[in-house]
């Protein structure tokens, strides 16, 4: 079975769902990494919901379906335990059975050393992982006598050897490059703690610099464009945030094309 039928067994359960519909760059991108070198990188750009989520699982079952396994690593935990539950219903739903798919992160010791066929995790366990410091590990890695290591250094190979020999996904990665250009704008958006007071402990995450929003045609819609278009003017005019230190909430609002 190649990337192209479990791409197809995916979308046939999608379809059976309400509120799914079809997605022609989903196609367009199947087809493009059924062409693609497997052993080069390829990174993904669309819009949240758009559906980059199939995309994921179509390759966990394709690596799974050839007796590979696969690692989706995000930088949330808030985004696993939904996404976990979304891609276990899948794998059962198209036959391979939801036990496949692990997850691992501090609390959660679902796939130790990441060795399901489908391991959701996040990107410190994931980076700790491939560095051979598997949190299963990491007590002994680090216990010193008198300044030296002492005892079992742990089983880093097998660490190793579970990263290296797996299909890597990097999931919603754009929230690690928060300080990066966005929809390229060169000056990008960069983000810092706002704190209450110099001698508190309290503070805000707060961002300047310049967002471009855009949608595919096949997810436009003149009426919600509309409403979104008023709300964006409204924010500018309300001027939240331009009396508060470093005018957090002020937004101008430039439209490039409305119709």
């Amino acid at each position: 079975m190649g990337i192209k039928d479990c791409y197809l067994k995916i979308k046939k359960y999608l379809g059976s769902k309400s509120g799914f519909s079809e997605r022609g760059f989903l196609d367009y991108l199947i087809e493009k990494i059924a062409q693609s070198d497997s052993s080069k990188p390829f990174f993904i750009n669309a819009p949240t919901g758009y559906g980059k989520t199939a995309i994921s699982e179509t390759i966990a079952l394709d690596e799974y379906e050839n007796g590979y396994k696969t690692i989706i690593s995000y930088p949330l935990r808030s985004l696993i335990e939904d996404q976990t539950r979304k891609v276990r219903e899948l794998m059962k739903n198209v036959g391979v059975g939801e036990e496949i798919v692990g997850l691992r992160y501090m609390g959660r010791q679902d796939s130790p050393y990441l060795v399901h066929p489908v391991t959701l995790t996040t990107i410190d366990t994931l980076s700790l992982t491939a560095l051979g410091i598997s949190p299963e590990d990491s007590q002994k890695v680090f216990r010193e006598v008198m300044g030296t290591s002492y005892g079992s250094l742990g089983h880093y190979l097998f660490s190793l050897a579970s990263v290296y020999t797996s299909t890597m996904i990097l999931d919603e990665v754009h929230l690690l490059y928060s300080t990066r250009a966005i929809s390229g704008f060169p000056q990008g958006i960069k983000t810092y703690r706002l704190y209450e007071h110099e001698k508190a402990d309290k503070w805000v995450v707060g961002f300047t610099g310049r967002v471009g929003f855009s949608l595919p045609d096949d997810l436009f819609n003149k009426k919600l464009a509309a409403d979104l278009d008023a709300l964006f003017k409204f924010v500018q005019f309300s001027n939240v945030g331009g009396g508060r230190t470093a005018g957090l909430g002020m937004v101008e609002y430039l439209p490039f094309e409305y119709a």
